[in-house]
């Protein structure tokens, strides 16, 4: 399905701290019940007050404030913090348009302001007609590439502007401690790179897990210069370094993370519509958890996360499976990847 994808990052400008007029008094006297401890007086008392409850109670006070900004919203919506994202098909191009509208009525009658020079738009799918969309009469700008929680999308959904960003920063730590450590043990080495690192290049992977063997080397790559930091270690092979360290390859470790966020999917553990993701296959051979693999027509939808999961789950054991938490989930699952598995590359 192609999506216009108003990755807009409608972004509000940080006016929330001088909104204390009607409307806000009107926010804080509906919590009244949240705030009355504080808050006990009326008139220019109260506005002191106020100032006092926003600086302590701010979060909360925002996401009060935001909340009803959906209301009148038809298209999918996001909302994290001061960032709104609205997404629909190309079809419903329209309603997109609408929304837009919508949201900045909500604005002016609220008296938050969006900032529109960075709100933007990024249209996904070959199909895409790029519509321009118009937001407090300017037009909205085209986007190739948008950082949205860390994360860096691009049209083309295949990551390598995020996957090269990452390793850039995981190689400037490492160059921080190889000038800062003239000699490092197996057991300092492990405990830094985990720590500083690893994290660069592991964060949100499920969401831009690659499928380019140019990203995926590049990845195993940093790994593999990072192992070479132990001097005792040099002359050994990449995998010999590896199960030397007890580290497991990067790409075993997408793996993991893939099945153990399919787990809590599958379970219900984690805040995803299992519906959206997966259906259930009618095979009862094996454990009785298994998922349906659905028709993949482009090598991106055979890539992506509910397709790419299915046949290494489909293909853990019974006991894997039928695990009652995640904790316990984690330590079958390592019991049934034993041996070589968490060292291939």
């Amino acid at each position: 399905m192609n999506l216009i994808c108003g990755v807009q990052n409608t972004a509000l400008k940080p006016t929330f701290d001088k909104v204390l007029k009607p409307s806000l008094i009107q926010i804080l006297k509906l919590c009244k019940s949240l705030i009355e401890p504080v808050v006990h007086h009326c008139g220019k008392q109260w506005i002191v007050e106020c100032r006092k409850v926003v600086c302590c109670m701010g979060p909360v006070l925002f996401i009060v404030y935001v909340n009803d900004i959906t209301d009148n919203v038809k298209s999918s919506i996001k909302i994290f913090a001061d960032d709104t994202k609205l997404y629909t098909p190309t079809s419903k191009s329209d309603v997109l348009q609408n929304d837009i509208d919508s949201i900045m009525n909500w604005a002016v009658k609220w008296e938050m302001n969006f900032n529109v020079d960075k709100c933007k738009v990024m249209h996904y799918g070959h199909a895409n007609l790029q519509k321009q969309y118009v937001m407090n009469n300017k037009t909205l700008s085209d986007t190739q590439e948008e950082c949205d929680l860390g994360v860096i999308f691009e049209k083309d959904l295949k990551f390598s502007k995020h996957i090269s960003t990452k390793i850039n920063k995981a190689n400037s730590i490492l160059g921080l401690i190889n000038r800062s450590f003239e000699f490092l043990d197996e057991y300092t080495f492990v405990k830094l790179y985990t720590a500083l690192i690893r994290p660069h290049v592991e964060f949100a992977n499920v969401v831009w897990n690659p499928y380019l063997i140019k990203d995926i080397s590049s990845l195993e790559r940093l790994q593999q210069r990072a192992t070479k930091l132990i001097s005792s270690l040099k002359d050994l092979t990449y995998i010999d370094r590896l199960k030397k360290l007890k580290l497991p390859s990067l790409i075993h470790r997408r793996l993991r993370g893939d099945m153990i966020q399919t787990f809590k999917i599958v379970k219900g553990l984690d805040d995803c519509v299992f519906e959206i993701f997966f259906s259930y296959s009618a095979s009862t051979r094996g454990h009785n958890l298994k998922l349906e693999m659905p028709r993949s027509r482009t090598t991106h939808c055979l890539h992506q996360f509910s397709r790419r999961v299915i046949k290494t789950w489909n293909n853990l054991p019974k006991n894997v499976v039928d695990s009652k938490s995640v904790h316990e989930f984690k330590i079958k699952l390592d019991q049934h990847w034993t041996g070589d598995t968490p060292y291939k590359v």
